[in-house]
């Protein structure tokens, strides 16, 4: 494929998530208004599971960056004994993700679109129940309040963390 093709392709692709990102937000804001979210919330069940995802992903994260972090110790003294020089090793693997890193991996990905759009076909389903007292319901404003609450509280202020820990690195151009 042509450099050309490459970069359109690249472009297609970054506007096809664009656009996809955009319909979730959107979903997520109409959401707020058109489901009953705020009637009979059972808010210990957000918190719990708010605190479920939380470990979750960090049991998720840190053993599997670790991992990562071990395989790329592993690639870099394997250059090293094919004959690469210290510094062109080094060039070929990336750096060992830090504990900053593994913390901004942790914060940055809770969301929720994708398992909220999942609860609102449940729920508009009817598969948990039809009142509105129902499991579905509980399912649906569960999933949208900590949606809505990862994206206020670790989505928004991600760009300012990563900034102020100094964990941006330079475009190459």
């Amino acid at each position: 494929m042509s450099l050309a093709a490459i970069s359109h392709a690249v472009q297609l692709f970054k506007t096809v998530a664009m656009l996809c990102e955009a319909f979730i937000f959107v979903d997520l804001g109409l959401a707020v208004f058109a489901f009953p979210i705020y009637e009979h919330t059972v808010w210990r069940l957000v918190i719990v599971a708010l605190i479920a995802c939380l470990i979750g992903r960090a049991v998720n994260i840190i053993p599997n960056t670790l991992v990562i972090n071990a395989w790329r110790s592993y690639w870099r003294t394997d250059a090293i004994r094919a004959g690469a020089t210290e510094e062109v090793a080094a060039r070929m693997t990336p750096d060992p993700l830090t504990p900053a890193r593994m913390g901004i991996i942790w914060f940055s990905g809770l969301r929720g679109g994708v398992a909220f759009a999942l609860a609102s076909v449940v729920y508009q389903r009817g598969y948990f129940g039809d009142d509105s007292s129902s499991d579905g319901l509980a399912i649906l404003q569960t999933t949208l309040l900590i949606a809505i609450i990862s994206i206020v509280t670790m989505g928004m202020p991600i760009g300012k963390i990563v900034t102020f820990l100094d964990l941006l690195q330079p475009k190459d151009d």
